[in-house]
């Protein structure tokens, strides 16, 4: 057995110191529709990345709030060549580069001594990621790449090694190559050293008109680059003890196939194993990631272009190659922008966002390795356009006004979020076999997380007709009466709940799935705790919910009424109004075993009509406000005094990201409330007590409304704004319209579960990577305890722990005795007790340990000490196995 470093806190006595088979049929078993049967065994790894290709990213925007919702694991940035190779970077001697070997000369100098200014100006290219990037996207780099690693993220940097910023004029132009290749390194090296990113690609789309260059030039930059990358990477490994992996990427085609294979595919391919000096060895690879980008074909065509492509790429490299290169589609959407631009659907039209889950389900399904969707968010596009906005971003964004915070997610960013729900990183697909009936309509496939204890199925019905639904679990041997939960994107709703089903004789049957949808069912495979003999629910009714209103309410409080209005107005403040609702949680309250957590609101329009109503659900971290006083003028996360208007810079929810986190969209239509329930399980999972906060908003989703009818003659005759049909009103405890109980938050709880540190310190950080937050040694509470120290007392590392350590003392014979609990969860550590005399030399010898107490959680346990009087200092040693 392995010991890792240990880690202490140090206590003086009296005082502290520091899978199944799935049938689809008819809803009984006689069957008109697909059976499909999913094994219980694996079909393979779930992807590696899935991510967005970056829009606009800004400090003091909701940007990152908006990615963590979206929950992708990656992101791929266009960073100008134009803007690293800028006057100043160039060094003394590098003009005299002039033959192979000065080349390699200055290279073997350069690596051996990469932070020396000599060979590269730090300063100024550094500071060239505190500049804002120029073009369509706004991005300011170090933050957005601070905080896509923050939060877990696979960063791929594509730059461009044009001729126009780097020109090459022919093989033996060594200088031009030298400024190439240390430019490249400089990038590789510190993205790689401050933010651990391995993925880099050197060209976008060499064969597309826009960014064309002959084959031939395009690999030999290729080869530069990819030498380039893999010597920074080796160097910031070497110098900082890091290890990380080259990750080259190429050579992102526009397309797979055609004389996208054959004049840039086949030769890289075929030169795998050639460097840039033309020297040919097994252990050289030009790219790890083969990477191609498609649009504009149906579910069916991506597959076989993927397919196709595989089977060329794997002909053509050398014999022996091990491993294999992995696939990654590095851009992809149902159309590209210039498609989208021509037509008056765009990805909020449920038809696009059901092919768009197809397609992403097709190309999951053959292989494909990792998935950059194309693009987070709507920005510009030229006046010659028909609309203002590229139509293929997933998010509406405000494209004039800092720092271009988001509106709302479409229908198709809704149905990749529950994609990326589904097949996170490091998870597993399970195999399944489908026959009979209608056994081709549905792109589905299955995952499981068996650490998690949870399995989900992601269906999607591209078809016009609904789709008999009989789910057959009985492989899994889940327990009878457990509860499902199935979310969809549909007419009706945008990634919410549509119902709530019973495992029975180890069956699930929802009924039909509807034509044009997008459905997942998550299925905990544990056993679910009983709350009565009849049910496995814990429901908590709403503590306090209240209504606040802008303007000259602002001050007025409306906390008796008996509805709680969402609601903005663009041209009155007075008009404008939210929606607070805070929850007490259990007093038994533990996250970690919560498996489903949910948020049932009812809801209407105000005025009622059939035009569907929008609004945004939020969890807030600060719940204390008091329904008899909260107004808009002291309640937590609403901007005071905001100007009036109908675009997203009119949004009035603060703290995005920090204090709110958005949880879900809100839609409704008719008259009458109508209960929407809302997946805040993540959000809870991170709450160690107390009370759970909500706030309801109406923010405008976009700034140039492109529902339209027709596709206008130009651009300017689009309307401003977000302006909806009515306010969303919430019923609250005081209210009597109806049969509809107000809020409640709906708690499904299982057993205690054993637990190692990573998966411990992911719950309470989900998807942070930062060493400085979740290390063993770290403490981000700031109270000097470590977490490894906190994980194993059973103590939050969110929250200040110093007056929860264990407090040593004397017997009544003057011995010394420290009582200390241990966490009977907590796996993968060794907990021991030691004493000194003088801080320096620790031992164990001598002590006593007793058990005093035993729960399903903590053991209790006394070391004590015969000491006679003398001082003696107790501390408590954490190992990792």
């Amino acid at each position: 057995m392995i010991r890792k470093a240990p880690h202490y806190v140090i206590l003086k006595c009296g005082h502290l110191f520091t899978s199944a088979l799935l049938a689809m049929a008819v809803g009984l078993t006689t069957a008109h529709g697909a059976e499909i049967t999913v094994l219980d065994e694996s079909a393979g790894p779930t992807p590696k990345v899935l991510a967005y290709n970056l829009a606009h990213f800004q400090p003091g925007s909701n940007t990152a709030d908006w990615w963590r919702y979206a929950r992708v694991s990656g992101a791929r940035m266009f960073m100008s060549p134009a803007h690293f190779n800028v006057s100043g970077t160039s060094r003394p001697g590098e003009a005299w580069v002039g033959t192979e070997e000065a080349f390699l000369a200055r290279r073997e100098a350069l690596r051996a001594d990469p932070l020396n200014t000599n060979y590269i100006n730090w300063p100024v290219v550094e500071g060239r990621f505190d500049v804002n990037l120029t073009g369509n996207n706004r991005i300011l780099p170090r933050h957005a790449y601070e905080q896509i690693h923050r939060r877990g993220g696979a960063a791929m940097a594509q730059m461009t090694l044009s001729h126009g910023a780097f020109p090459i004029e022919n093989e033996n132009d060594w200088v031009g190559k030298w400024v190439a290749w240390r430019t490249f390194y400089s990038l590789v090296f510190f993205l790689a050293r401050e933010y651990d990113v391995e993925r880099f690609t050197v060209y976008n789309e060499p064969n597309h008109p826009n960014s064309f260059i002959e084959p031939d030039p395009w690999l030999m930059r290729a080869r530069l680059a990819s030498d380039a990358t893999r010597s920074a990477i080796a160097d910031v490994n070497r110098i900082y003890g890091k290890s990380l992996r080259p990750l080259f990427t190429a050579p992102v085609t526009a397309g797979a196939g055609g004389n996208a294979y054959n004049e840039y595919g086949r030769p890289a391919a075929r030169s795998f194993q050639t460097d840039f000096l033309g020297r040919t060895n097994g252990f050289n690879r030009l790219f790890e990631l083969y990477a191609y980008q498609q649009y504009n074909q149906t579910p069916a065509g991506f597959a076989n272009q993927f397919n196709n492509l595989r089977n060329l790429v794997f002909d053509d490299l050398p014999g022996g190659v091990d491993p294999l290169p992995r696939f990654a589609i590095t851009e992809y959407n149902v159309h590209t922008g210039a498609t989208y631009d021509g037509m008056p659907e765009t990805p909020d039209t449920l038809a696009k966002a059901v092919r768009f889950a197809a397609i992403t389900t097709s190309l999951m399904q053959d292989g494909v390795d990792e998935f950059y969707a194309f693009k987070f968010g709507m920005t510009g596009y030229p006046s010659t356009r028909n609309f203002p906005v590229q139509k293929n971003g997933m998010l509406y964004t405000d494209n004039d006004n800092a720092p271009h915070n988001y509106g709302t997610m479409t229908r198709s960013a809704e149905a990749y979020r529950l994609f990326n729900k589904a097949f996170a990183p490091g998870r597993e697909r399970l195999a399944r076999d489908v026959t009979g009936p209608g056994a081709g309509d549905l792109w589905l496939q299955v995952s499981r997380d068996a650490d998690a204890g949870m399995v989900w199925v992601y269906s999607v019905n591209d078809t016009g007709g609904a789709i008999p639904f009989d789910l057959d679990l009985t492989a899994l041997d889940i327990p009878d009466g457990n509860h499902v939960i199935i979310e969809d994107v549909s007419q009706w709703r945008n990634g919410v709940l549509r119902s709530m089903e019973r495992v029975e004789n180890g069956r699930v049957l929802p009924g039909n799935q509807p034509a044009q949808t997008v459905w997942l069912i998550s299925i905990p495979t544990r056993p679910q705790k009983p709350v009565t003999e009849d049910s496995n629910i814990l429901e908590i009714p709403v503590t306090a919910d209240a209504m606040v209103r802008d303007g000259t309410h602002a001050n007025t409080n409306f906390g008796s009424e008996g509805e709680a209005w969402a609601r903005n107005d663009a041209s009155d403040p007075s008009g404008r109004a939210a929606a607070l609702l805070r929850f007490e949680l259990p007093e038994d309250w533990d996250p970690s075993e919560l498996q489903i957590a949910l948020l049932a609101v009812p809801v209407s329009p105000i005025n009622g009509g059939s035009e569907t109503v929008h609004a945004h659900l939020y969890g807030i971290d600060n719940p204390d406000w008091d329904e008899s006083t909260v107004t808009w003028t002291n309640a937590p996360n609403l901007r005071k005094n905001a100007a009036t208007g109908n675009e997203i810079r009119h949004g009035v929810v603060t703290g995005a990201g920090e204090t709110a986190h958005i949880l879900g969209q809100l839609t409704v239509s008719g008259s009458g409330h109508t209960t929407r329930r809302v997946d805040v399980t993540d959000y809870l999972i991170r709450k160690t007590g107390g009370a759970a906060g909500f706030l309801i908003t109406q923010d405008p989703r976009w700034d140039i409304d492109i529902h339209q009818p027709e596709v206008p003659a130009q651009w300017s005759d689009l309307p401003r704004g977000d302006t909806q049909p009515d306010g969303m009103r919430v019923r609250t405890r005081e209210g009597t319209e109806g049969t509809q109980q107000p809020a409640t938050l709906i708690l499904i709880r299982g057993p205690k579960q054993p637990v190692e540190f990573g998966s411990w310190i992911q719950r309470h950080f989900p998807g942070v990577t930062d060493p400085a937050v979740i290390g063993p040694k770290a403490s981000p509470a700031a109270d000097g305890i470590p977490n490894l120290v906190k994980f194993a007392l059973g103590l939050s590392p969110l929250e200040p722990g110093l007056n929860r350590l264990p407090a040593a003392g004397r017997d009544e014979n003057g011995d010394a005795f420290l009582p200390f609990p241990s966490n009977r969860l907590a796996t993968g550590i060794e907990v021991d007790v030691e004493w000194s005399q003088d801080l320096q030399s620790w031992t164990s010898d001598g002590l006593l340990i007793t058990q005093e107490d035993e729960s399903e959680e903590t053991r209790w346990q006394t070391a004590r000490l015969a000491s006679e009087g003398a001082r003696i200092f107790f501390r408590m040693r954490v190992s990792q196995n």
